[in-house]
């Protein structure tokens, strides 16, 4: 849709370089005040009809959406991470706590389905009366799927049908 546009506008111009100066610029001079005309080249007639147009600017949005739809599905197989934490603290008259935990996690999807996940925890736990605490983990998962949601085509397929979305689209 913009190469049409600016096909259109390429076109406007070459057609516009053709018509005289007088041709193009000079009011009619027979009308009154109330009625006067302004001449406009074509490619001026057209950039004015273009501006503001909203079907072109809704078509122009819809089709930056179109492209980072395929972006997200090539992103599919790209690491995952996700980082979270968490502290409490409270006090009373006998004593203080404050916990801290923190828990990072990343998960990798490869092209057999395969899912590898490795995530890690550590939480500590300090208090006055109690004394400080902490306890670490680590965790790390293989998920091959088997039968029907295993196999390379099935885990990329959604790409290959984001690509064949995309050139309909183009």
């Amino acid at each position: 849709l913009v190469g049409v546009v600016h096909l259109l506008l390429f076109t406007t111009n070459a057609c516009a370089e053709r018509l005289s100066p007088t041709q193009a610029s000079h009011p009619d001079k027979s009308l009154s005040a109330n009625e006067q005309t302004i001449a406009l080249a074509l490619n001026e007639a057209v950039l004015l009809g273009l501006r503001n147009n909203h079907a072109i600017r809704s078509a122009y949005f819809e089709r930056i959406v179109q492209k980072f739809d395929l972006r997200v599905e090539k992103d599919r197989f790209t690491p995952k991470l996700v980082l979270s934490s968490r502290h409490l603290a409270t006090r009373n008259q006998d004593d203080h706590y404050r916990q801290n935990e923190v828990a990072p996690s990343t998960t990798l999807l490869g092209e057999y389905g395969t899912q590898f996940s490795l995530s890690w925890r550590h939480h500590l736990t300090q208090a006055n009366h109690a004394g400080r605490t902490h306890n670490d983990g680590a965790t790390f998962s293989v998920i091959q799927p088997l039968l029907r949601g295993a196999g390379r085509e099935v885990a990329t397929a959604p790409i290959r049908l984001a690509e064949l979305a995309e050139q309909v689209n183009r």
